[in-house]
């Protein structure tokens, strides 16, 4: 081989290493882009109390004709199931109130009363298991279409138990006694059980697994409660002008 094949050989072997590294380097760009899908801001959604909103609160209550969760009806509905018949719900709106597209009630307890405009933007997102129910609402003598959204998750099925961190905190002076990595499902309920009767725990760091399917809405049964919308159920909420609700940052889910 002469000095100029030798040289072009050289090249070549050059080219081949930067080629192997430049493929390399997409690869990992690759999986850190995948790894940042997972990125996802969420908000804690409750309904409005401001009665310049709502005017009454709650703003609807179960009526005579009411048997979903009726003491006196042996029909239960618990929270998590999805059955295709339930109990009868029929609500009154109180005195005052005003309509709104979500509505605060009592009864049911869980999941939302929300109208046919929620529905429509809910039902082009990523939801959990759920059912929507048609229910009667009455305004004074006028039956108003809104349906009951029943939906439910288990969110332990995404915590990445290596890198969530709870506080242990005293109940009445919030003061914050430990930091603990949660590190299993077990372990969590170990430090549930000890917490005797001054101390609580809440999250201080959430990380989900990479088989979180990032709802738009979902129900907070780690610690706490209450249900998280995404942002991007937020924007579609506001762009549509939808009343009755109110949402707050939840900063707890980290990435």
């Amino acid at each position: 081989m002469n000095e100029k094949e030798n040289i072009d050989a050289k090249w070549l072997i050059f080219k081949s290493v930067d080629l192997i590294l430049a493929r390399r380097s997409q690869r990992l760009r690759r999986a850190g882009g995948h790894k940042r899908l997972l990125i996802m801001k969420y908000y804690i959604l409750t309904i409005s109390d401001n009665l310049n909103i709502v005017g009454s609160y709650p703003q609807i209550s179960p009526s005579d004709e009411n048997v979903f969760g009726s003491p006196f009806s042996n029909e239960e509905i618990i929270i998590g199931e999805m059955p295709q018949y339930i109990p009868r719900i029929v609500l009154r709106f109180n005195e005052n109130a005003i309509i709104t597209d979500l509505l605060s009630t009592f009864n049911p307890s869980f999941g939302l009363v929300i109208n046919e405009r929620i529905e429509s933007i809910v039902s082009n997102l990523n939801l959990p298991n759920h059912k929507f129910y048609p229910i009667e609402v009455f305004w004074k003598d006028d039956l108003l279409k809104y349906n009951w959204f029943n939906f439910y998750n288990n969110l332990f099925e995404y915590i990445d138990f290596d890198k969530t961190v709870i506080e242990i905190f005293h109940k009445f002076s919030f003061k914050v006694l430990d930091t603990v990595l949660l590190e299993s499902a077990d372990n969590f309920k170990k430090i549930k059980s000890t917490l005797g009767l001054e101390k609580r725990i809440r999250l201080k760091d959430l990380y989900f697994n990479s088989s979180f399917p990032r709802y738009d809405i979902m129900v907070n049964n780690i610690i706490g409660y209450g249900n998280l919308i995404s942002e991007n159920l937020l924007k579609a909420l506001q762009k549509n002008n939808i009343t009755g609700y109110e949402a707050s940052p939840y900063n707890v889910i980290k990435s």
